[in-house]
């Protein structure tokens, strides 16, 4: 009688620890769940009408060192439901910049319906230009990835991407908005966002009121955790709408002590571009008379006479213009060196502009 009591408080507890191991099998790191428990774990989260896919886990983490540097390491976990979402969710990639991070680490495995396990193959993964079909822009931002095995119709596919920056993108301060809105549905999110005490950070979150946000400290390194339900598919795309308009749910944060502080720093690195002379000869047979209106007509005027717009961004290029000189000696450039080319310009002491701050009379 005792023994069978034993038995079957043994069997309670078996039965109450696989509830509990099907119900928080999201919460468990990436690539320790068995792969049949997260089969069947998944069974639970019924497949919408007219989905391609379903994102079982959305689990996204950014950490910052003392110095700004980040990791940000991408988990999910999605079932294929149709035959076009074979087409559209059959690859796994990162984006990167050589110039201040290393190569994405990449890791995912697929789980077919009978519940075995394909692992992605590295000797697959290709590392290739992101702009290489944009004629008008040259950059070092590169995507690196490839196929997924055995994706079919009922698959459910984990995949990890890590990208670590091996120098700030920029010291003063950076601002991300990451999102949480898909165009499929979505189970479960998870966001971990953590830094060094000794660099500031401040966050928002955005159009997720039944979220939850905890904090935690341990050893120089606070934690901010969001989890967030099922969230539904975001299908409509308002187009041409100001890009602090806030559409999807999100998380808004930042790096910098204040704007005034990052503005000044990037002043400091753009003042050294302003050389006045560079553009004396090329202007000096304009006549600079009339209005505000006319004066700035006549200069853009010959800046896009002078100057077609095309991208040169490699390294700290792609924040920090050119010498207004190089901008004409190559006769190309983007919107941050013809803006400082036309701001070199304004500044000359011969020079006025009816309405013009004295601020850039120099």
């Amino acid at each position: 009688m005792f023994v069978c009591s034993r038995i079957s408080l043994f069997f309670v507890f078996l039965s109450i620890a696989a509830r509990g191991s099907a119900s928080d099998i999201w919460d468990a790191p990436a690539f320790t769940a068995e792969a049949v428990a997260l089969r069947d774990a998944s069974q639970a989260v019924l497949a919408q009408k007219n989905v391609e896919a379903t994102i079982l886990l959305n689990d996204s983490q950014y950490h910052f060192d003392e110095t700004g540097r980040a990791v940000e390491t991408r988990h999910l976990i999605y079932r294929i439901e149709t035959q076009e979402g074979v087409e559209n969710w059959a690859e796994t990639s990162g984006t990167w910049e050589a110039w201040h991070q290393a190569k994405p680490e990449i890791k995912a495995r697929v789980i077919t319906p009978d519940g075995a396990v394909h692992w992605l193959d590295q000797n697959t993964l290709s590392d290739f230009p992101v702009h290489e079909n944009a004629p008008d822009t040259y950059s070092d931002e590169r995507k690196y990835g490839g196929p997924l095995p055995a994706v079919a119709p009922g698959s459910i596919v984990e995949a990890q991407v890590v990208i670590r920056d091996t120098s700030p993108l920029f010291a003063a301060g950076t601002v991300h908005r990451w999102g949480f809105g898909w165009h499929v549905p979505v189970n479960k999110t998870k966001f971990v966002l953590s830094h060094a005490v000794s660099l500031p950070l401040k966050y928002e979150v955005h159009l997720v009121p039944n979220a939850t946000v905890s904090k935690s400290s341990d050893i120089g390194i606070e934690t901010i955790t969001l989890s967030q339900g099922p969230l539904p598919a975001f299908t409509e795309e308002d187009a041409y709408l100001p890009p602090d308009v806030i559409l999807y749910p999100e998380i808004e944060f930042s790096t910098g002590n204040s704007w005034s502080q990052v503005a000044a720093e990037y002043a400091r690195l753009y003042e050294s571009k302003i050389r006045l002379a560079d553009v004396r000869a090329v202007t000096s047979g304009l006549n600079l008379k009339g209005s505000r209106d006319e004066v700035i007509r006549a200069l853009v005027s010959l800046l896009h006479s002078n100057v077609r717009y095309t991208g040169v961004e490699f390294g700290e290029s792609s924040l920090i213009p050119q010498f207004p000189s190089e901008t004409l000696k190559r006769k190309y450039g983007d919107c941050k060196d013809k803006a400082t080319f036309l701001d070199a310009r304004a500044r000359f002491p011969d020079y006025t502009m009816p309405g013009l701050p004295e601020l850039t009379r120099r």
